[in-house]
């Protein structure tokens, strides 16, 4: 009868492949097998096999300290990513769940400083185990991705991935093909790592799929209407709501599009209103209301307006410019403004701006707010909109506006104006270049007459 062969226990094997860092063929070698036999104990055992690079640093790692013939024996190294995942299998295995950050400080901390600091922190290391994250209250906990707890052998297979992608978009009703934002939102965890691990990442899944003619659909003035209009009826608008609104809808691929290829929101909402057969004039302050309403940029300029009261005329001229295909002129601007004073404001301090928290350090009716209004909405706007005439006109309403700031500390106008200017590109960096360039020669000049 043949005497079968001894073999190493797990503790052992473990110990001689990981923490000592033979080779499989130095390890056949001592139990007087083949190589292939080892690699069915690490099969059979659950150790982690190590990959090319793991087996490359082992190798370097030798040949750095002179070893020659004699077998080194490497210190544990976190950094290789087979070891690592084998103590992170221990940790589980030991809790009966994936662990939560706390959990892995408390147990283990050399193991959890390894997680965030070579192995991409531990979202990362949970999607490679096949976990996605949930939020219990306050409290996130991870679960195991839905169904789809496969060994990494069969998610090597492109074939496999392409069936496991398959059913998620028929589990989630998709007809476009998902995109790494879809997978990691509806529980695809373990999908997003099988293609980042061993299909080159998303842009190479999508070449082989063909996935960029979803985006040459958005090229299409056409389809993005078309799109656009299906947004109207199904959420009862009558217009077209701005960027934040449509984001929080989850719409941002209409958002990408209506600024890559339809020439920004203006120029969109203009299409769309031709489209309804629906005139682009303001006629009535219900409309004016609504207009600014969904139009941070539109409210950000009135606004301004305001502030300015008595000296809004530039301003004034700016609005009837810019949006042109919604005012008949400057004096039709000046009279929604004077007949809606107070709803302006009101809309401005219900934080429908996009100033964020400026308008917790600044009054409406400080006149130091102004170059943060007229900042915000001349950032928004594409730079074709502001021509030599506007860029003028700006120009002499920041000027009026930093010139208290100026007389009283010069320096502090200086170096918020350069920053500025290195913020900004285009037509609104070359205002706050002039602008500086003039105080730079007032400054001047009043050092010369002493």
């Amino acid at each position: 009868m043949k005497k079968k062969k001894e073999r190493p226990t797990r503790d052992e094997l473990n110990r001689l492949y990981w923490d000592e860092g033979m080779l499989a063929n130095e390890i056949a070698e001592k139990y007087s097998v083949s190589k292939p036999s080892v690699g069915k104990w690490l099969e059979k055992y659950g150790i982690e096999k190590r990959g090319r690079e793991d087996t490359d640093k082992i190798m370097a790692d030798r040949r750095s300290k002179d070893i020659g013939s004699e077998r080194h024996k490497p210190k544990r190294n976190w950094k290789l990513k087979g070891y690592f995942r084998n103590e992170m299998k221990k940790m589980i295995k030991s809790l009966g769940h994936f662990p939560s950050s706390r959990e892995l400080f408390s147990f283990n901390p050399t193991l959890a400083i390894s997680a965030y600091r070579y192995h991409g922190g531990l979202s990362r290391v949970a999607e490679s185990f096949g976990y996605e994250s949930v939020y219990i209250g306050k409290s996130r906990k991870w679960i195991a991705a839905r169904g789809r707890i496969k060994p990494a052998r069969y998610w090597r297979d492109f074939e496999n991935l392409l069936s496991e992608i398959k059913i998620f978009m028929k589990e989630n009703n998709m007809e476009d093909f998902p995109t790494e934002i879809d997978l990691r939102k509806r529980g695809g965890a373990q999908i997003v790592q099988a293609v980042h691990e061993y299909h080159g990442g998303f842009l190479t899944l999508y070449k082989k799929v063909g996935y960029s003619r979803r985006y040459k659909k958005w090229e299409s003035l056409e389809y993005g209407l078309n799109m656009a209009l299906d947004l109207l009826e199904k959420n009862c608008w009558t217009d077209l709501p701005n960027d934040k609104i449509l984001r929080q809808s989850d719409r941002t691929d209409l958002v990408n599009a209506i600024y890559k290829h339809y020439g920004g929101f203006l120029e969109f909402r203009r299409r769309l209103n031709e489209r309804l057969g629906r005139t682009n004039k303001i006629e009535t302050t219900e409309h004016f209301m609504e207009f600014l309403n969904q139009d941070p940029t539109a409210l950000n300029l009135a606004t301004t307006a305001l502030v300015l009261n008595g000296e809004a005329t530039d301003v004034e001229q700016l609005i009837s410019s810019v949006y042109e295909d919604r005012f008949k002129d400057k004096q039709q601007v000046h009279a929604f403004l004077q007949a809606n004073r107070d709803e302006v404001h009101e809309l401005a301090k219900s934080g429908l701006t996009n100033l964020g928290s400026y308008l917790g350090e600044f009054s409406l009716n400080d006149r130091s707010i102004i170059p943060v209004l007229l900042g915000n909405a001349l950032n928004a706007l594409a730079d074709g909109k502001i021509t030599v005439s506007l860029e003028d006109k700006v120009l002499r309403i920041l000027r009026s506006s930093y010139g208290p700031c100026f007389n009283s500390e010069p320096e502090r106008t200086l170096a918020d104006l350069e920053q500025k200017a290195s913020e900004s590109s285009g037509r609104l960096q070359n205002i706050y270049h002039r602008l500086n360039g003039h105080y730079h020669e007032t400054l001047s000049l009043r050092e010369e007459l002493g």
